[in-house]
């Protein structure tokens, strides 16, 4: 019977050693692999698993709002610090299967294989692509997300359900009367001479299932 304890309690130490490791490696992979995987998870981490493999304390329930005024129950990892922030929404109540993970903001760790992170630049995304590609105009719920890379070669490595938001930064270096020609609900191409002055930059990263 004694016997049996020890090993048991042997067992229970290389389970809580294992795990304890894991939480300490896990948050080092930043690398966002669209739309498989955000670091160490992806589309079938439970919330249970987030907090097994980032820690209770780096686990937040919360609610987001989304486009439209949409409002979604999420878990935030990282909800103290912004450059490892990372947004899970969920498919279930139960938070066992999630239906998409957000990045955004204004600099994050958190980069896709290609290199492409917060910040960003459209000049940036317009050399990886190997050409222009099309986005929305400003200012409006889904202004500045990336609409079609044009058949360039971001096309080919980033899922069409992997979806990047431009935005800039104020002062802006454009006209006023400028400024208004790449505002609203249209479609711009990235080399517009308006686009290529202001230069806006990735200001979020999101994948929804």
């Amino acid at each position: 019977m004694r016997i049996f304890s020890v090993m048991v309690l042997s067992l229970m130490a290389f389970v809580f050693n294992a795990q304890l490791a894991l939480s300490q490696e896990a948050p080092k992979n930043w690398t966002i692999k669209p739309c498989k995987a955000f670091g160490p998870v992806g589309a079938t981490t439970s919330h249970a698993d987030f907090i097994r493999i980032f820690g209770k304390e780096n686990v937040l329930e919360t609610i987001i709002n989304e486009a439209e005024g949409e409002t979604y129950q999420a878990t935030k990892l990282f909800p103290k610090d912004a450059e490892k922030t990372l947004e899970v929404l969920w498919q279930d109540e139960a938070k066992k299967t999630p239906s998409g993970f957000i990045v955004s903001g204004q600099k994050s760790l958190w980069k896709t294989e290609q290199g492409i992170g917060l910040g960003t630049t459209l000049k940036e995304l317009e050399k990886l692509n190997g050409g222009s590609f099309e986005i929305s105009g400003f200012d409006w719920d889904l202004g500045g997300a990336v609409l079609s890379w044009s058949s360039g070669a971001l096309g080919k490595a980033l899922p069409k359900i992997f979806r990047l938001q431009l935005g800039y930064t104020s002062p802006v270096a454009v006209s006023e009367k400028e400024f208004q020609t790449v505002m609203g609900d249209k479609l711009l191409k990235s080399n517009n001479p308006v686009l290529q002055k202001l230069n806006p930059h990735v200001d979020m990263m999101s994948c929804n299932y």
